[in-house]
């Protein structure tokens, strides 16, 4: 086993006994310090100032996650797709900071810069201000428990961020089989944004942006 198959079981198992609920004080320590190390190497690639800020926020939300039995192990996408998955949180925690603190900006600009600034009520801008990305988690799988098993599987490998081909060998499912499963999937959940976009148009709206990107 080389370093890097090593790593990927001693991470899988600290995931297992944390959903078994057989953690012990040092398994939950190492698999934060891991998380902080994953999520600060992301950050400080990413070019930012905030850089250490955005990593420990990031670090502190999916640890969160985890607890919650949120994200958990998943051993069709491995410590590939937990990486992924980890780069995108962390992209997405950025984006929010910055979002937040344009805002704060804005609020100091003179009137005729301010009325420049695109209108609050604008769906991209509410989906920044309001949402966070856990209470998009939390939608959509709420909507994906109406799917099959099998659906539920592509659709959960997919949001990690592999490719309909690396799903495929992941799964041994054939690769126009993962591409039909997945149309079949959206157009579902498609149906279920309808009904939520009546009460909730900004979190509907979210979730049909992470759809367009996957």
């Amino acid at each position: 086993m080389n370093q890097a198959e090593d790593w990927a079981w001693r991470v899988q198992r600290l995931f297992e006994r944390v959903e078994e609920g057989q953690a012990e004080e040092r398994d939950l320590e190492t698999l934060a310090d891991w998380l902080l190390e994953q999520c600060l190497t992301v950050a400080y690639t990413l070019n930012t100032p905030e850089a250490e800020e955005i990593g420990v926020l990031a670090a502190e939300q999916l640890w969160q996650q985890i607890l919650q039995g949120k994200l958990r192990w998943i051993p069709n996408a491995g410590l590939s797709g937990l990486l992924l998955y980890i780069r995108r949180h962390v992209g997405f925690v950025l984006r929010q900071v910055h979002t937040e603190r344009s805002h704060h900006t804005e609020r100091h600009l003179p009137l005729d810069e301010a009325l420049l600034i695109p209108d609050e009520t604008d769906l991209v801008a509410m989906i920044g201000e309001q949402l966070d990305w856990q209470t998009v988690l939390d939608a959509l799988h709420e909507e994906m428990q109406s799917l099959s098993a099998q659906q539920q599987l592509v659709v959960e490998l997919r949001l990690l961020g592999l490719q309909p081909r690396e799903i495929a060998a992941h799964t041994g499912i054939p690769r126009t089989q993962v591409n039909v499963v997945l149309s079949q999937a959206y157009a579902r959940l498609r149906q279920k944004l309808e009904r939520r976009a009546q009460q909730q148009p900004a979190l509907a709206e979210a979730l049909r942006t992470l759809f367009n990107s996957m």
